[in-house]
């Protein structure tokens, strides 16, 4: 039997967390991680690492908007797979999006 995937489907009765980070505390978090960002067919953004194939794509929405859940996920998995983080680094972070530990 596989291990479920952590970003997988909540089961029933599993609790889906809550999450507080909005989309410019996301930006300015891809930002310090030396990810530029660019806007994509004027309803996009998309956030590209100069020496990685890392890429994001994102609808444009307010700086004060909190993330949708799956481009959090998405966001997290982009971050992990490529190596700029570990899950418990990207983790902390969620927990605490003010937070310099994170790094």
């Amino acid at each position: 039997m596989s291990a479920r995937h952590k970003w997988s489907r909540p089961q029933k009765g599993e609790p889906v967390k809550a999450h507080h980070i909005t989309y410019g505390e996301l930006a300015s978090f891809l930002r310090d991680r030396g990810f530029t960002r660019t806007v994509s067919a004027g309803s996009h953004v998309a956030y590209r690492h100069p020496s990685s194939p890392a890429s994001l794509l994102l609808p444009i929405e307010g700086n004060d908007a909190r993330v949708n859940t799956l481009h959090l996920a998405m966001a997290k998995r982009m971050l992990v797979d490529f190596g700029f983080m570990t899950d418990e680094q990207v983790d902390r972070w969620l927990a605490d999006p003010t937070s310099t530990q994170a790094a």
